[in-house]
C-alpha cells in the first residue's frame, strides 16, 4: 500500500512539474511580454541572446552604473546590520535587487569563454542577495552579516568576469 501511495504522489509531482515552461538558450520568446512582466530586451540595452529577463532590473545606463549602485546599497545594508537596524534592509533591498537584476539581464563577460562561469556567478550573486534579504526579516544579525559578506564576495567575482570598462573599481 505504501508503494502505491508513493508511486501516486511521484506521478502527481512529475505531472505538475512537466507543465512548467522553461526557456533555454536559443529559445525564441517573441516580442510579447512574458506573463511575469519581463520583456525580451530593454530599449537601448545590448541583445541578450534569448536569455530570460528577470523583470526586476533597475534603470541604469550601464553595467558599471549598476555595479556602483549595487556596491553602495550593499554597503548601506552592511552598516544597517552593524547598527542592529535590520529593518532598514527591507528599504535598501529594492535597490540591491534592481542593480543585481540589471547585471543578470544585461551584463556580458569579457570573453565568450568565460560565459558559463560568469552566468553561474551572477546566479549565485542573485541567490545570495535574496537569501540575505530573507534572513534579515527574521532579525538574525549574524546570519544577515554572514550572507552580506558572501554577497559582497560574489559581486567581486562577477566583476572580475566583466570587461575592464564595465568594472566599478
Amino acid at each position: 500500500m505504501k508503494k502505491l501511495t508513493i508511486l501516486s504522489l511521484s506521478t502527481a509531482l512529475l505531472l505538475s512539474l512537466s507543465g512548467m515552461a522553461m526557456a533555454g538558450p536559443g529559445h525564441d520568446h517573441g516580442s510579447d511580454n512574458h506573463a511575469d512582466g519581463a520583456t525580451e530586451q530593454k530599449q537601448g540595452a545590448p541583445a541578450t541572446d534569448g536569455a530570460h529577463m528577470s523583470g526586476k532590473a533597475g534603470d541604469f545606463s550601464s553595467t558599471k552604473d549598476a555595479l556602483v549602485a549595487l556596491k553602495a546599497a550593499l554597503s548601506e545594508a552592511d552598516t544597517a546590520t552593524q547598527n542592529d537596524n535590520l529593518e532598514a534592509i527591507h528599504e535598501i533591498y529594492p535597490r540591491i535587487e534592481g542593480a543585481a537584476a540589471y547585471i543578470h539581464d544585461y551584463a556580458k563577460p569579457a570573453s565568450e569563454g568565460l560565459a558559463d562561469r560568469f552566468h553561474a556567478s551572477v546566479d549565485q550573486m542573485m541567490a545570495l542577495v535574496s537569501e540575505m534579504h530573507d534572513t534579515s526579516h527574521s532579525l538574525d544579525k549574524e546570519g544577515t552579516a554572514r550572507l552580506l559578506k558572501k554577497a559582497n564576495g560574489s559581486v567581486m567575482l562577477v566583476e572580475n568576469f566583466l570587461p575592464a570598462s564595465d568594472r566599478a573599481q
